[in-house]
């Protein structure tokens, strides 16, 4: 269960998924403010970003990344650090982004075994996938807020309505 944000903070963290996805050129079919419940009434999301590029067609940096930018745009927007939204509200972006550092690590592993590099730490990789969303963000920050400010007003938008934005 969580607790369903402010809509101006869920709309920035839809608005920095969706740009991490234009960014990295990776499919995606629009994002939603519209939070959802379950039968009980306890909030279970506060929005999406729905991805349409297969897990598989992408790497996990690039899941890691995008998992970060939401919380990072709403952090941003919020004057807050990116661990409070994680901890606040983004639990399904955490749980996401630890399962794509914990893959990579078992990846470089084997890279490692078969003479490779050894594994970067978990808050090395945390840390890798914090700083490239922030440079994301921070360098379309103008595209983050005006996606935000379009979902304010329709809850919906679709990928060609977000690139038509920006």
């Amino acid at each position: 269960m969580i607790k369903i944000p402010h809509e101006k903070h869920a709309a920035y963290h839809e608005a920095g998924h969706s740009v991490a996805y234009i960014v990295m050129e990776l499919d995606f079919g629009g994002a939603t403010i519209i939070p959802e419940y379950d039968q009980e009434g306890n909030g279970i999301t506060a929005g999406h970003t729905i991805p349409l590029t297969p897990p598989a067609k992408f790497g996990m940096n690039e899941h890691g990344i995008v998992d970060y930018a939401g919380p990072v745009a709403e952090a941003k927007y919020r004057h807050c650090t990116v661990f409070q939204c994680f901890c606040e509200k983004s639990a399904n972006d955490l749980a996401h982004a630890t399962e794509m550092r914990d893959k990579l690590i078992a990846f470089e592993t084997l890279q490692c075994a078969a003479g490779g590099e050894p594994p970067e730490s978990k808050r090395d990789i945390d840390l890798r996938f914090e700083h490239n969303a922030k440079l994301i963000i921070n360098r379309h920050w103008n595209w983050v807020h005006a996606i935000a400010q379009a979902l304010l007003e329709k809850k919906t938008l679709t990928y060609d309505e977000i690139i038509d934005i920006i």
